[in-house]
């Protein structure tokens, strides 16, 4: 292996520490709550690793077929990931690279962790990459959090379907249903990562790009860090909206032909279920008064 300033220095782990600062400065990741991975080119790491660096494997719980000698980086568990951009010359303490073994069932540790392991919610994290990858390659980046607006928000989720929840928060930030158009999966009722969860999350993912868990934060995806930062931001700028409005009741409902017609001329495919909800949502607003 190379030395540690090679891989500390990196521009990956360095723009990880550009999301880590952003996220802690908004107090959305308090203490060691947030975690962060991405799939690695494998042309941009091996360079790093020597032929006889042979580490040892760890076994996973779940089979991951479409992560099969991918690189990745991830987070540690147990301690705040701002001390990333804090401590660059230390961030071998802060966040690791693994490698999955060829058949998906395993992974060795190829730089960094300290003597630590990865984020307690790893396996949520392999499972989204995973699935991810398998409906967009491009979808290399996964990040939990917990925005402040948007955790208030999940406490009244459970009076509406996910794709209800979706169009709600398009209608509060319209710049939502462009940068999410498959709008968002929701899960309510769960205290922790239970194994039902986690198949919630691989199924919620062959669809949408954020997993918002009731009373908790939220998993997102993308095609890079960037991407990241600006589909959890526009999510609690959506979430601090609709509480202003007064509640997810008191939200003015958008016109389906508004977003039909931001579709167009942004050549969107906007989620059909999340439109047809918004009809229906309206029309039981109508019915009701």
């Amino acid at each position: 292996m190379k030395f540690n300033s090679s891989v500390s220095g990196s521009s990956i782990l360095r723009t990880l520490g550009d999301v880590a600062t952003t996220f802690s400065g908004f107090g959305w990741i308090p203490g060691d709550v947030g975690s962060q991975s991405i799939v690695l080119n494998d042309s941009d790491v091996e360079v790093y690793f020597t032929d006889e660096f042979n580490p040892a494997r760890f076994k996973l719980k779940h089979t991951y077929p479409n992560l099969k000698n991918r690189f990745i980086l991830v987070t540690v568990d147990g301690i705040p990931t701002r001390n990333i951009s804090l401590w660059t010359s230390k961030a071998h303490k802060y966040a690791g690279i693994i490698r999955i073994t060829p058949d998906g069932k395993g992974y060795s540790v190829m730089w960094g962790f300290n003597g630590g392991v990865p984020t307690r919610r790893f396996e949520e994290h392999l499972a989204i990459h995973n699935v991810s990858l398998g409906r967009n390659p491009s979808l290399v980046a996964v990040s939990y959090a917990s925005p402040s607006y948007l955790q208030q928000l999940s406490y009244s989720f459970d009076q509406y379907q996910a794709s209800e929840c979706s169009y709600l928060l398009w209608s509060a930030y319209p710049d939502l249903a462009r940068i999410a158009p498959q709008g968002v999966g929701v899960v309510v009722n769960q205290v922790d990562l239970t194994s039902e969860l986690w198949d919630q999350c691989v199924e919620c993912f062959s669809t949408y790009n954020a997993l918002i868990l009731q009373y908790q934060g939220v998993f997102v995806t993308s095609s890079s860090w960037d991407g990241i930062m600006s589909l959890t931001q526009s999510l609690d700028r959506a979430a601090q909206a609709i509480l202003g409005f007064g509640g997810l009741s008191k939200v003015p409902k958008l016109a389906n032909k508004f977003f039909t017609t931001l579709a167009e001329s942004l050549n969107l495919e906007l989620n059909q279920t999340v439109l047809k909800s918004g009809q229906e949502l309206s029309k039981r607003v109508s019915d009701d008064k």
